[in-house]
This record gives structure tokens, sequence and C-alpha cells, in this order.
């Protein structure tokens, strides 16, 4: 059932990028080759060793790179999964501006299982701090029950850093 249901989140998601590319690009090109997109998101996916959650977390990922980058009229919203940050491995790495933010995907059976897992996450979320880093962290049952909302809630966040950017960036 849990497969069934992150395929169909998926679909969702790939969907709704595919949508909002046709949108912004009025080329229906992207629903003929949709088989063939979703088949390297599939390979990529499968390279980059994400779990399912991850992969979910990705496709939420390209739809605010999209929304982002339309919005901001740039390419400056990036992200890179699985990315090692020193001695340890984030699920999301992301640039944008001049900042870099982590974005931890929390799934219970690993992150929360144990009081080990608990105090390494914790240990590791403070280094990532000292290192100058924003980490965003979203639990497994919201990335599948909450989806859609958290597109609207990084693009927003993300928004607001944008204007935070632009308020303190020194005039010439």
């Amino acid at each position: 059932m849990m497969n069934q249901n992150l395929e169909s989140i998926k679909e969702i998601l790939i969907e709704k990028y595919i949508q909002f590319n046709l949108e912004k690009f009025n080329d229906d090109s992207f629903l003929r080759n949709k088989s063939e997109f979703v088949k390297l998101l599939e390979e990529k996916f499968k390279k980059d060793n994400l779990t399912p959650i991850e992969e979910v977390m990705a496709l939420i990922l390209l739809n605010v790179r999209a929304r982002m980058n339309l919005l901001r009229g740039g390419d400056f919203f990036n992200f890179i999964p699985q990315c090692k940050v020193k001695r340890y491995r984030v699920d999301f790495e992301i640039g944008f501006l001049d900042g870099n933010y982590v974005i931890e995907c929390d799934g219970h059976d690993f992150h929360e299982k144990t009081k080990e897992q608990v105090i390494y996450d914790k240990k590791r979320e403070r280094f990532l701090i000292s290192e100058g880093l924003k980490v965003l962290r979203f639990s497994g049952t919201e990335i599948i029950h909450d989806f859609l909302n958290i597109i609207d809630e990084l693009c927003d966040f993300f928004e607001s850093e944008y204007i935070r950017g632009c308020l303190n960036y020194p005039k010439n």
C-alpha cells in the first residue's frame, strides 16, 4: 500500500512539473516525451541511491526550482541529492543566491527509532549549522501527506530569503 501511495504521489508531482513547464513554455513536447523524462528521473534516482521519500522530495524540489526560477527570471536555485558536506552526507544541498541550505528527509525508521540515532542527528545538525548551512527538516509523514503544501512552503521560504538577501545586499 505504501509503495502504491508513493508512486501516486510521484506521478502527481511529475504531472505538476510537466504542466508547469507546459504553461511556462507553451510547448507540448514535454507531454510527448513524458515517458522519456520519467525514465531519466528513475535512472537519476537509482544512480543517486535515493530512498522513496527522498525521490518524492527530489520531485518537490524540481517543482520549487521551476517556480523560483520563473519568478526570479534566472537559474539560481539548484539542488544536489546525497551531497557530502565534510564528514557527513546530507539528503539535499541547495544552492540559492549566496547561501547554502540543507534539506533532510526524516523517515521514522532511520532518524527516530533509537536514542542513538536522535543523538547522532542532533550532533550532525549542529555541525552543519556551524558550517553556515541552514537546515530544513521534513518528516517522512509530512512529505507523503503534505507534499503540495511543502512546495508552497519552500517557495515562500526561498522568496523570503531572496528578499532578505536583496535588502542586505550593499548598494553601489
